[in-house]
């Protein structure tokens, strides 16, 4: 049994080599080759123990995240079972690998459901999670102009300031909301907010818009005036967004359309590139942090031969 530390994931992996990692793993999943279940949750006093589950059968890995978290903070662990020896392969510290995974899932939402090469790019929030939404977009897009916003004003400034150097196009930090998304092609939220950020109204006609932040039932990052605009409505997994995701909940009691599963635009991406308002809710599911600790374990054993 390997122990991997957060040390060990930052310097083992790119962002690349996640973002194809996540592709191929909801691929094997859209094939049935590949299986995972919602997250749990366990409450007591105040703490809460969380659990995701994941199996990847081409790869001969079972594996879970779990994490624990409460008001003072939360620590994040992937745990990897051989399938065929029973055997337990590693014990990953897991908040890096989740941050990479969370900005690599998004940015692969954006690029197959828009099927685009350059977008102008508006991203909402500034904290640890954002940093790889940023990272994400640029790995798959030519950004011809990105802007980014937090409610605390001199956050947007140090975030722009941090990545000035990272992208070939310039970062520019604004101070209201609407000022971020109304040229966007491409929008992402990545905030705790449990109020909608924005109206309806400041979309562009035509957009692709992520919601990261919440995972939920009391946190929604749009109003169900933007989400009934959209054509196209996807989710990681749509039975965990209707337990999760405040958004998708109040969606489908207003009446809202069919959520597809993120499975099926990666199966047959063409499919759904026709639509010009989209919306993609993401989550994080077990199949995402299984893979990329799949992908670890591989490097790593790769490094110690």
């Amino acid at each position: 049994m390997i122990y991997i530390t957060e040390d060990d994931v930052n310097d083992l992996i790119s962002m690349a080599e996640v973002i194809e990692s996540v592709h191929s793993a909801f691929l094997e999943y859209s094939k049935g080759k590949a299986a995972y279940s919602m997250r749990d949750r366990l409450f007591l006093g105040g703490k809460v123990l969380n659990t995701m589950p994941a199996i990847l059968l081409d790869e001969g890995l079972a594996g879970l995240k779990t994490y624990i978290a409460g008001k003072d903070g939360a620590h994040f662990v992937v745990l990897l079972f051989d399938i065929r020896s029973y055997s337990i392969k590693a014990v990953i510290e897991a908040n890096k690998l989740g941050q990479l995974r969370t900005g690599a899932i998004t940015a692969l939402a954006s690029k197959l459901i828009t099927g685009k090469k350059n977008v102008s790019f508006g991203l909402i929030g500034t904290g640890f999670q954002a940093e790889t939404q940023l990272l994400a977009m640029n790995e798959l897009f030519k950004l011809e102009t990105v802007k980014v916003f937090s409610r605390t004003p001199e956050n947007s400034k140090k975030f722009a300031d941090k990545f000035k150097d990272v992208l070939d196009t310039e970062i520019i930090p604004v101070y209201d909301v609407r000022s971020c998304v109304e040229d966007a092609d491409v929008i992402t939220t990545i905030t705790t907010s449990s109020n909608p950020l924005f109206r309806e109204e400041f979309l562009p006609d035509e957009f692709h818009l992520n919601l990261a932040g919440g995972n939920l039932p009391n946190r929604k990052e749009v109003g169900i005036d933007t989400l009934i605009r959209a054509d196209l409505v996807v989710a990681e997994s749509s039975e965990q967004s209707l337990r999760e995701s405040g958004e998708i909940i109040e969606y489908q009691r207003y009446g809202g359309g069919n959520i597809v599963d993120f499975s099926s635009v990666v199966a047959k991406p063409e499919r759904y590139q026709k639509f010009k308002r989209t919306i993609f809710k993401s989550m994080g599911i077990g199949l995402e942090d299984v893979a990329v600790g799949s992908l670890i374990l591989k490097k790593i054993t790769q490094k110690n031969r």
